[in-house]
């Protein structure tokens, strides 16, 4: 995970760098993984799985007028589909390949909907809140 954002944070941002030797960055990654197992394990639920992902997604997109776009995501699910065929060793146009970059991108553009179709006092409140996008009780 650090090696990710470090590829992404190189143009001398010591605030980042020190942000990436931090345990809470750890725990995030750990909050990642664990989030995408959860993801997984309600593939057989549509409603479920439709609905975490959304929470995701509002827990990041319009926290505030500095945070990421849902574009981000749509980049993570595609380098997260890149991840898997590194690590299993499997060649870009493999079926499993294929299968996560869909997966990822269609439960992203579903809930990119759901997102877009909240009125826009959730944004309003959530600008106001500023509270923290992940934790681990």
């Amino acid at each position: 995970m650090r090696d990710k954002f470090h590829q992404h944070c190189s143009h001398g941002n010591t605030a980042m760098s020190e942000l990436l030797q931090q345990e809470s960055f750890a725990a995030h990654s750990l909050v990642v993984l664990l989030s995408l197992d959860s993801l997984v394990s309600l593939v057989y639920k549509p409603d479920r799985l439709l609905t975490t992902m959304t929470d995701i997604l509002l827990s990041h997109v319009h926290r505030h007028e500095n945070t990421i776009d849902v574009n981000f995501f749509y980049r993570f699910g595609h380098s997260f589909s890149t991840y898997i065929q590194q690590q299993r060793h499997l060649q870009p146009n493999d079926e499993e390949v294929l299968v996560w970059d869909k997966f990822m991108t269609s439960l992203i553009k579903a809930a990119d909907k759901v997102v877009t179709s909240r009125s826009s006092s959730l944004t309003e409140a959530r600008l106001a809140k500023r509270v923290p996008c992940c934790n681990i009780i």
